[in-house]
């Protein structure tokens, strides 16, 4: 495979990401602002990998765009990029958490920001709540994560249109400056490896805490508090807060078990 390095940035709300070219099986999906590095291209398709967490696939070109320098993440459920700094003008693009822009100027309530469509340079403005510095670590990021309840269930989705259980935690837990992979078996693998993290025990005296992270077999949910658990699943088809409990109760009826219990240190 001859290496082409070109590095580009995602110009929509979200681009699937395959496996190969064609395929109908969704990996997973990169974010608007996320920059991709293409090694091989196809017709109207590239092959790379998704820098956010090395995610490689196949993506459609006109999902990308020219790469420029990002500040700023999306840390609400979704966000707008308005005409002017006006909340009755004209909506240029809706973004999801998790998403990239860069800041070019500061109102009293808003980021000019800067947006490359089509390879040229536009702007808009955002509300200023509605981001944080990028790798700015002090928000609490189980809060931020309650805004993501009902969002529907996708099988490798990852925005506020569609998401799955490993990456309702991955971009959440990011907003606490916390950058793990993107599946749940890389996901465990990191968290044993970490010395942030505790690994515990999971029996029937397994107490769980505010911020514990459980996982089962191909599933991971997180506590908001000693008793609700947050997790998008396929039982309700949604992101939803449940008894940590009734869960584990649910799955055990189809013998799906608890394997691994972590918390930050």
């Amino acid at each position: 495979m001859v290496l082409i390095d070109k590095l580009k940035q995602i110009n929509s709300f979200k681009a699937p990401l395959f496996n190969k070219i064609g395929s109908k099986n969704l990996e997973t999906e990169c974010l608007f602002g996320e920059e991709f590095l293409i090694f091989d291209q196809h017709k109207s398709w590239s092959f790379g990998k998704l820098l956010t967490d090395d995610y490689i696939g196949w993506i459609q070109n006109k999902y990308l765009t020219n790469s420029i320098e990002t500040s700023h993440r999306v840390i609400t459920k979704t966000t707008n990029i308005y005409k002017s700094n006006n909340p009755k003008s004209m909506i240029l693009k809706v973004l999801s958490m998790g998403s990239l822009v860069k800041t070019i100027e500061e109102f009293d309530k808003w980021f000019k920001v800067e947006v490359q469509n089509d390879f040229k340079k536009k702007y808009g403005f955002i509300p200023k709540t509605h981001l944080a510095k990028k790798y700015h670590n002090q928000y609490n990021w189980l809060q931020l994560a309650e805004n993501m309840i009902d969002i529907p269930y996708v099988w490798g989705g990852r925005s506020s249109q569609g998401i799955d259980c490993s990456a309702l935690l991955q971009i959440t837990i990011r907003n606490g400056g916390i950058k793990i992979p993107r599946n749940t078996q890389e996901q465990i693998n990191f968290f044993s490896m970490s010395r942030n993290f505790k690994s515990h025990i999971i029996n029937k005296k397994t107490i769980y805490d505010k911020g514990s992270i459980i996982f089962w077999d191909g599933h991971v949910g997180f506590l908001l508090n000693k008793n609700k658990l947050l997790h998008a699943n396929g039982h309700h088809m949604k992101v939803v807060k449940e008894s940590i409990f009734k869960a584990i109760e649910r799955l055990k009826k189809n013998n799906i078990k608890p394997t691994h219990l972590f918390t930050i240190i």
